[in-house]
Order: structure tokens, then sequence, then C-alpha cells
């Protein structure tokens, strides 16, 4: 095929590198070169423009290469017109200001979810998270209820790459394990989430369907309380949960 003159080349590597790092957090510059098929000094190059840019960063440990918060600026304004935040926002206010709860919308992005909309509440356990954050998607609620609903071909291929790291002692560490898991969320309507990704926080969370597909995932974080009280406020919000989600999807 010939080469489109009008194609900067170096821009569509560049953007290429970028994307490396949507599978995995970091990455080597071997890595990078391999991957991407150049030498070693070529990648070199690039990681250094994007380095003097900000939107990389070098572990002076290991010497890997990560994103920084910066490459959020590049989606920002996309994920600021997205017609799905709109129509999740008064849900997730509403929801958030009548339990005292956190309610978050996020989409998935290779192997993560990417939060597109959180509302923080003033309970105890609250993890740092805003628009742009990233979590792994096989410990999160909103990781699961969105995995569970995939086509199961592209389900079983993202399965294979990921790495199931425990970062509890509760997180799903065996593929089948997960397997199973997700089949019995695709058969309930929605995912929870004990403790997998950090200890003293749960949620449950459902999919939000575009056309019959799956757009996104819905969460609400459980507060904190007696094990009694906790199953009866689950109760309730499962049912919250679950005609959020119906009337937010098209």
């Amino acid at each position: 095929m010939p080469r489109d003159k009008s194609h900067i080349n170096s821009l569509k590597k560049g953007l290429a590198i970028i994307r490396m790092f949507s599978l995995q957090s970091s990455i080597s510059l071997s890595g990078i070169s391999s991957a991407q098929g150049m030498s070693v000094g070529s990648a070199h190059r690039y990681l250094k423009t994007l380095h003097s840019l900000g939107y990389i960063k070098q572990n002076v440990e290991n010497k890997r290469y990560q994103l920084t918060p910066k490459i959020l600026e590049l989606g920002f304004y996309a994920l600021k017109d997205m017609g799905l935040r709109k129509r999740i926002l008064p849900y997730l206010l509403e929801i958030s200001r009548k339990f005292n709860i956190t309610t978050a919308c996020s989409i998935l992005d290779g192997l993560d979810i990417l939060y597109i909309e959180r509302v923080r509440s003033a309970e105890l356990v609250n993890l740092d998270l805003s628009t742009g954050s990233r979590l792994p998607v096989y410990c999160t609620g909103m990781g699961k209820a969105l995995l569970a609903f995939l086509p199961s071909g592209l389900q079983e291929a993202l399965i294979e790459k990921l790495e199931l790291r425990p970062l509890t002692p509760h997180t799903i560490t065996r593929k089948e394990t997960l397997r199973k898991e997700l089949a019995m969320i695709k058969e309930r309507g929605y995912a929870t989430c004990r403790q997998e990704l950090s200890l003293g926080v749960e949620s449950i969370a459902a999919p939000i369907f575009n056309n019959q597909q799956v757009e996104a995932a819905i969460s609400f974080n459980l507060p904190n309380m007696g094990t009694g009280k906790k199953h009866a406020m689950e109760k309730v919000l499962v049912s919250h949960l679950l005609k959020t989600a119906r009337d937010v999807s098209t």
C-alpha cells in the first residue's frame, strides 16, 4: 500500500507508544522498542520527548516508564461532553445525598476502568479517586459488571490478558474463579466488590447499556456499619442501583 504523504509517521508512532499504557501501567524501554519495532535509540528519543512534555515519568528504581496525570488533558474535554455523563450525574447526586454514600460511573478502557464521574460522600472510608482515575478491571465492582456483560469472545480475550495480582487477601487471583463470578453477575444483574481492591471498601455495581451493548457501569459504595444493618442497607441500595442503571440505559 502506498504511503499517504499527508500522514506524519512520527506522530503516529508517538500515539502508539501512549496507547501501550492502556494495557499495562508501566513499560520498560526495551519493551517499547520491541513492541513498536524500532531501535532502542529511537524509542528512547520518543520517550524523552514525552517526558519533557510532562506526559510520562520514569521510575528511578526500576527505570520503567509510566503515564502522568497530565495525559488526562488529552481526553478531558471529550469526557466533559459525553452524553453519558450528563445522563448519569443527576442520579449519582441524588443517591449520594439520599444515602450519604459515594457513587460513581466508569467505562472500560483496556484492562482498566476509567472513571468518568464520581460523587463523594462524607463517609469515613473513601479512596482518593476522581474523573480520569483508573483502576484494575478484575478487582472492582464496576470492572466486573462491565466484564460480565461483554460478548463472550471479547470477555475471554480480556481475561487471558489479565494479571490477577492480590491487592488484598480478598482479591480474586484465579481466572477460573473470576469466570464463575462473572457468570453469576450476569445472571443476577449486578456485581459486588467485597474489599478486593482496598480493605474496608465495598461496593455494588451494575451495567449501563446503549443499544443492548454494555456502555458503562455505575457503582454505590457501601457504608461501614454492622453486618446486619449493612445487609439490609445493601438490599435497599441494590434496588436503587438496578433502577438507576435501567433509567440511564438507552
